[in-house]
């Protein structure tokens, strides 16, 4: 799939006003990768792509400088699935490699902090969030009907 990108301010002087309209950002205008936004950080937005990687990888883009893309983790051998950002500065990255879910856990600046160690199988439900300091995450596989860890 592919997707545009606009971002508009949703500041204090947004109003109620029924015939208020927004004033959009057009920070990817073509249809030509997906872009999806994982969290900003005030103008600092971290966004995960397949533009120039098949397999998906993650950028930061401050709008105030929208020509300065910069990556943050780069593609690799397989697919990154999804990502959730939590405790305001990680990143936990669910990538399918070898047919089963392996999770790393990276910084806001790229880094790979840890591979967090589960059992072969598929992760199937996620939850954590940035302001929480732990994460919940359920794992299971063909001889395993499936196991829930914090």
């Amino acid at each position: 799939p592919v997707n545009k990108l606009w971002i508009a301010s949703l500041d204090s002087n947004l109003g109620l006003a029924p015939n208020h309209s927004l004033k959009f950002s057009k920070v990817f205008d073509t249809f030509d990768s997906e872009y999806e936004v994982l969290c900003n950080d005030s103008t600092v937005f971290y966004i995960k792509t397949n533009c120039g990687a098949k397999k998906y990888r993650v950028i930061r883009l401050d709008i105030g400088e929208p020509e300065k893309v910069t990556e943050v983790i780069p593609e690799r051998e397989s697919v990154l699935e999804w990502i959730a950002p939590v405790r305001s500065d990680l990143l936990v990255c669910c990538y399918l490699e070898d047919c089963v879910n392996k999770l790393f856990v990276y910084d806001l600046a790229g880094t790979l902090l840890q591979q967090l160690s589960i059992p072969p199988g598929s992760v199937e439900g996620f939850s954590g969030r940035r302001k929480d300091d732990f994460i919940f995450f359920k794992c299971s596989s063909f001889i395993n009907p499936g196991v829930i860890y914090h």
